[in-house]
C-alpha cells in the first residue's frame, strides 16, 4: 500500500461525496472502526483510492489494517 496515514492537516478532505471543512467547529467525522464521532482535526486518516478513512486513534487504525491485511491474504489464497 503506497498510501500513508497522517494526522489531518488539510483544510478540506473528501469523504465519499462530502467535503469536510475542519474550520467548522461543530462538524465531526465518524471513526471507520468504532464509529465514534471526532473532530476532523484530531482524526488519523488513510487516503484510499476513492475514500478518506478516518480513525479516532492508533488502536482503531491497527484493527482496520489487520482486517485489510486478512482480507488481502484471503483474496490471494482463495
Amino acid at each position: 500500500m503506497g498510501n500513508s496515514v497522517k494526522n489531518e492537516q488539510h483544510p478540506v478532505e473528501r469523504i465519499s461525496d462530502k467535503k469536510v471543512d475542519i474550520n467548522v467547529p461543530h462538524q465531526k467525522v465518524a471513526c471507520d472502526v468504532c464509529l465514534n464521532e471526532i473532530p476532523p482535526s484530531l482524526a488519523l486518516t488513510f487516503d484510499g483510492p476513492d475514500y478518506v478513512y478516518y480513525f479516532c486513534g492508533l488502536d482503531c487504525l491497527g484493527k482496520w489494517e489487520a482486517k485489510q491485511n486478512k482480507a488481502d491474504r484471503t483474496g490471494r489464497d482463495g
